[in-house]
């Protein structure tokens, strides 16, 4: 019994040491935070390079999946901000998780729903792990600086011409 205990304790030392030692392994990217850059390549077989758009234009990263209903019927919401904004300079990147997915099926769904901005598939979860995506629908917002401003689940942002005006000129010192 003592043995158990003894094994029991040293794991959860370990686990909090880790927790410690690696805070953004603990929790997800959240607002006030720079937005982890990342290199991937989009399902059209085009570059994305985040640290080439940090800077310049401000980012809104929506995080899907093809069996997600959430993603489903928030893609139209989705689509008219990237009507009213994308022209204005707000980059859009849609993620597919991948996870319990496939290319063709994700593939299917942007063309059903005439997604108009680039999306990578996730296939590793890579982008998903480091952006500590709890669930899916998910849709970041960042400065042009890359500060973190608006993180919804399951529901899309509203942006309006004041707020839109700090996404484009935020500089976090």
């Amino acid at each position: 019994m003592r043995n158990n205990q003894s094994t029991y304790l040293k794991l959860v030392i370990f686990l909090l040491a880790v927790a410690l030692a690696f805070p953004a392994a603990a929790s997800a990217v959240e607002v006030g935070e720079k937005l982890p850059l990342f290199k991937a390549e989009d399902m059209n077989g085009k570059m994305i390079d985040l640290s080439k758009i940090v800077g310049k234009k401000p980012v809104a990263l929506v995080f899907w999946a093809s069996w997600s209903s959430e993603s489903k019927t928030k893609f139209p919401e989705v689509n008219e901000l990237y009507e009213k904004w994308g022209y204005r300079g707000l980059k859009f990147i849609g993620i597919n998780v991948g996870m319990g997915d496939t290319v063709e099926k994700a593939r299917k769904v942007l063309e059903e729903y005439q997604v108009p901005y680039p999306n990578v598939f996730d296939k590793t979860g890579e982008l998903s792990e480091k952006y500590r995506i709890k669930k899916v629908f998910c849709m970041i917002v960042a400065a042009k600086d890359g500060t973190v401003m608006m993180k919804y689940y399951d529901s899309v942002p509203v942006i309006d011409d004041n707020n839109f005006l700090v996404l484009k000129t935020y500089e976090k010192n």
